[in-house]
């Protein structure tokens, strides 16, 4: 049932010799149930590890069965079959092959598959659009938007995903004055198209995915207060009209919330959410998994 082009190729997958494995510890934990008439959560879980790699999950990738994370410390994580009990582990390199040593070139904020079964990658601080192969090694730089360049350093483009067709669909995470963010979305001339998406709430744009076998896409925001705490959204982004649609869900406490950055769906129909815990003991890496109706 998984759409072709968001599965790998078996050569590519096959051999993962490259990666390091690591061991991933997992509680479930409690919550109050929650549903209405476009989700159900199923659950949520704590993902722990003694390999400080894990952590500051900040995109998620969907192929299959099977999870693709990265980091804010441009490391790529595979969770093959979609089990969070272990995963194995690379760099994500720079056109030299060399793991990247300063932040502002690794800082990876988002993913979308690509229609040859290789991925994007997004980049903040230097920000870029990066597709890779799943041994972390450059296949090319997506030419972006000039004004691109000019966002804020740790404002950039907080999510991507990829249309049936290819094309790139990019999302910056907005003004200062939380009024709203920037949306660009490549044509099937590869030229861009430019709108804004008004924002309600003080939220910020974190994640983006689309609906398998179609070109619906789900958009992950996270509002944060020091007094209030974290709260998230979901709701669908309209590119055609430039506009958000319907709000599927708002989730706060008591749900177990962090920040949740990282956002894919199934095609069996789940949403899940990754928690960036930015290497923080004050903070968790949460998987959430919604079943869309």
């Amino acid at each position: 049932m998984a759409l072709k082009k968001w599965l790998l190729p078996l050569c590519l997958v096959a051999n993962t010799a490259w990666a390091d494995p690591i061991s991933v510890g997992q509680e479930e934990l409690a919550f109050s149930s929650f549903e209405n008439d476009q989700l159900k959560l199923l659950s949520v879980t704590q993902l722990t590890s003694a390999d400080a790699r894990l952590g500051g999950l900040s995109g998620l990738l969907s192929l299959g069965e099977d999870m693709i994370a990265v980091s804010d410390r441009g490391q790529l994580f595979v969770f093959s079959q979609g089990d969070f009990s272990k995963a194995e582990v690379t760099a994500l390199l720079d056109r030299d092959g060399q793991a990247f040593e300063k932040k502002k070139y690794r800082d990876a904020e988002s993913l979308a598959v690509a229609s040859d079964g290789s991925f994007w990658v997004s980049f903040e601080r230097k920000h870029r659009v990066v597709r890779y192969d799943l041994k972390g090694r450059v296949l090319e730089e997506a030419k972006l938007p000039q004004a691109i360049t000019g966002l804020p350093k740790n404002g950039g483009l907080e999510a991507i995903e990829s249309l049936q067709d290819g094309r790139l669909v990019l999302i910056g995470e907005g003004k200062a004055d939380f009024s709203s963010f920037p949306v660009w979305v490549q044509g099937e001339d590869r030229r861009w198209t430019y709108f804004e998406i008004e924002n309600k709430g003080r939220f910020r744009p974190t994640g983006l995915a689309r609906i398998p076998k179609t070109d619906r896409l789900i958009l992950l925001e996270r509002f944060y207060s020091p007094l209030i705490g974290t709260r998230i959204r979901l709701s669908e982004l309209d590119i055609h009209a430039g506009e958000r649609g319907a709000v599927l869900a708002r989730l706060d406490k008591p749900l177990p919330i962090d920040n949740f950055e990282g956002l894919s769906v199934g095609a069996n129909g789940v949403i899940t959410l990754v928690a960036d815990d930015n290497f923080s003991v004050l903070q968790r890496t949460l998987v959430m998994k919604i079943l869309l109706r």
